[in-house]
């Protein structure tokens, strides 16, 4: 943490208000919990220790995504192919919260030109995921669609959605 800190500190001077960071690639690290300890001073995590810069994470569990209250710090729910995944992905959009979700290149396509789709007794925003990563600009309560790439198009897994009877 004192790492991530120091560069941090690094990075503001250089970009200001303008630095975004993701700190989970291919992790999901809940960074919320982790107190720690720079300089002699206690901060309760590392977004509370820079307020003034904006942080955002996919991650698959639910529970992050539904408690967090941090005001600087954006999570997108990412839909997985388990049942109990599915579950919370629904329960995450009735909540306002967004949800990522892997669609095939066809289904994909389709959506995007829709905007909106009736998911769970609701209209929901469709957002294009593969425009950009920046998704503390997403309007909250939407899925966002993700193309199907690599290996992903061939899944068959439930992971990658090929059908909206799949949601």
């Amino acid at each position: 943490m004192a790492k991530i800190h120091k560069e941090l500190i690094k990075l503001f001077k250089k970009y200001g208000t303008a630095l975004v960071v993701r700190l989970n690639g291919t992790s999901d690290i809940p960074f919320e919990g982790i107190k720690y300890v720079y300089n002699e001073i206690e901060y309760s995590n590392i977004f509370t220790a820079f307020p003034n810069i904006t942080f955002y994470d996919y991650t698959k569990n639910p529970r992050r995504v539904l408690k967090n209250d941090i005001s600087n710090y954006y999570l997108t729910f990412s839909r997985a192919e388990t049942k109990l995944n599915i579950e919370a992905s629904k329960v995450i959009l009735s909540e306002g919260k967004n949800v990522a979700i892997v669609f095939s290149q066809k289904l994909y396509n389709e959506l995007i030109l829709k905007e909106q789709i009736l998911y769970n007794g609701k209209l929901v925003n469709i957002l294009d995921g593969d425009e950009n990563d920046l998704r503390f600009l997403d309007k909250q309560g939407s899925i966002v669609a993700l193309k199907a790439k690599g290996k992903g198009k061939k899944d068959n897994t439930g992971f990658v959605v090929h059908s909206l009877d799949e949601l």
